[in-house]
């Protein structure tokens, strides 16, 4: 881990993200949708021969500034793509910012080949963000439902972070959007951060928790 990761403030929760991602990624074969992709930061995961497709809403792309375009642009409840035509859809941070989930799931069932894949991740616990687009929060069983209604097999929910993580995140956060963030000290602040996440990470490994996640992880298939 590189020094100027470590003293990001959302260093904890990228990294967890990343922690779950990264087997789940590089175990797709076929064709990949990546919906929802800013910049598509996790192809570099995808295993050698891996068609990926990436797509992005225009709005949000410009509010991102993203640099690269995507493949193709779309919105994920409409999804410019033919029925059972990707073998896998990966999903990040985005269900929290549609109006309509169901729709987004409904779209992923009839893209999916039967017997592909789901890789879906959505908050459970986070502040505001990309205000005023931000509807949803979700818990395991709000995930398991959506899935299940939409016809998926749900193999695995799992939480991304420890209640320890989440809350030294959270903390993180405010302290940086507090003191901070735009500040020409802003620097100084960054430590203060680091350690705050790093105390977390430490105390998700010596002390036991409920189950608060930052975020989960959903993997479901499409039955043959």
């Amino acid at each position: 881990m590189k020094m100027r990761e470590a003293l990001h403030p959302l260093w904890l929760a990228t990294s967890s993200l990343e922690r779950v991602l990264a087997p789940e990624v590089s175990r797709l074969a076929g064709c990949v949708l990546d919906l929802g992709a800013a910049e598509a930061p996790y192809r570099r995961w995808a295993a050698s021969g891996v068609r990926w497709i990436s797509l992005d809403y225009p709005e949000t792309s410009a509010r991102r500034r993203t640099a690269a375009a995507p493949d193709l642009w779309g919105d994920a409840g409409a999804v410019p793509l033919l029925d059972g035509s990707v073998d896998a859809v990966l999903c990040t941070e985005v269900l929290e910012h549609v109006p309509q989930p169901p729709a987004v799931m409904a779209e992923v069932v009839r893209v999916l080949r039967p017997g592909g894949r789901l890789v879906l991740t959505a908050p459970f616990i986070w502040g505001l963000h990309e205000a005023p687009r931000d509807y949803h929060r979700f818990t395991r069983y709000g995930l398991e439902a959506l899935a299940s209604s939409a016809g998926l097999v749900v193999e695995r929910i799992v939480p991304t972070t420890s209640v320890w993580e989440t809350y030294a995140q959270r903390l993180s956060s405010l302290f940086w959007h507090r003191f901070g963030a735009g500040r020409p000290w802003g620097g100084l602040v960054r430590p203060v951060c680091a350690l705050l996440q790093l105390g977390g990470r430490l105390a998700a490994r010596i002390l036991p928790g409920g189950e608060e996640p930052l975020d989960y992880l959903l993997v479901a298939s499409r039955p043959l």
